[in-house]
């Protein structure tokens, strides 16, 4: 039994903000109709519970509990403990503390998302295809030895431009003016970069460019405005296939929840009401 032990308290919390989850949402619409294990006060515990929790600590654990006597009684007893717990938590009306409401929501909400996604990506799998084609784009992209300078404003970041024009030291303006601390102490250097490894916007604007040399427009991204210059360029250097293949399919995925994401934006209605978009 005590084998088990540790993978049961580590799992509690997981499973107490689960439960906790109904007392958030109020989402009755669920109805199971197998046989009850347990009763504990006015709530049960129930076979699908019982094997859903017996599941989640399998993925979570990564090991096999098999389902034998001995383990439901050590799972179950878990699951009571469980419930107590959420059961005062009730009764202590957490659920109303405002910290707590807004964690169960989160998490709530996460899960439904995963969810959601999870049954598009069904819909819509990911198929060789898709990654044999993104591959090819890799195998016949480019790679940049680049060099950086951020900061917060479009005006700034032209004006460096023009000084570096009039021939000021890269370097020497990178560690002056940039805000990005993993580059700017070596004057702006960001190495070799390709299309998976640097912001988006920084990657198209390198590769129009297409040849060494400041970059005469700044770059913006979610993080500012970029100065970009290419020190050197050169054909990718990508493994093979089969060692991309995961996280090609993951990045493929990603794409399509996200698309999924604007599709719902385009069709649903959102009004920002006391704050700015």
């Amino acid at each position: 039994m005590h084998r088990y032990t540790s993978l049961f308290s580590r799992a509690a919390q997981a499973i107490l903000v689960l439960s906790l989850f109904s007392l958030a949402a109020c989402e009755q619409d669920y109805k199971d109709d197998s046989k009850v294990l347990v009763k504990v006060n006015d709530e049960v515990i129930t076979e699908n519970a019982y094997q859903h929790y017996r599941n989640t600590l399998q993925t979570q654990q990564q090991t096999v509990i098999e389902d034998n006597d001995r383990n439901r009684t050590v799972l179950l007893e878990q699951m009571v403990f469980n419930r107590l717990m959420v059961q005062e938590a009730q009764n202590q009306k957490l659920p109303l503390n405002k910290d707590i409401h807004y964690a169960i929501e989160l998490q709530r909400d996460e899960i439904l998302i995963g969810a959601v996604a999870q049954r598009y990506l069904q819909s819509n799998p990911v198929t060789d295809a898709d990654i044999k084609a993104r591959y090819d784009e890799l195998k016949n992209s480019r790679e940049f030895f680049l060099r950086h300078i951020l900061v917060a404003d479009e005006a700034q970041a032209q004006k460096i431009i023009t000084e570096l024009k009039a021939g000021k030291s890269f370097s020497s303006m990178a560690r002056k003016y940039s805000s990005h601390e993993q580059s700017r102490n070596k004057g702006g250097e960001l190495g070799w970069v390709g299309r998976e490894s640097i912001v988006p916007a920084i990657y198209l604007a390198a590769n129009n460019a297409g040849k060494p040399g400041l970059i005469d427009k700044p770059v913006q991204s979610k993080f500012g405005w970029h100065v970009v210059s290419i020190d050197k360029l050169r054909a990718a250097r990508i493994p093979p296939l089969e060692k991309l293949r995961p996280a090609i399919e993951n990045q493929l995925q990603r794409e399509k929840v996200s698309e999924l994401g604007r599709y719902l934006r385009k069709g649903g209605k959102v009004e920002y009401i006391g704050t700015a978009k």
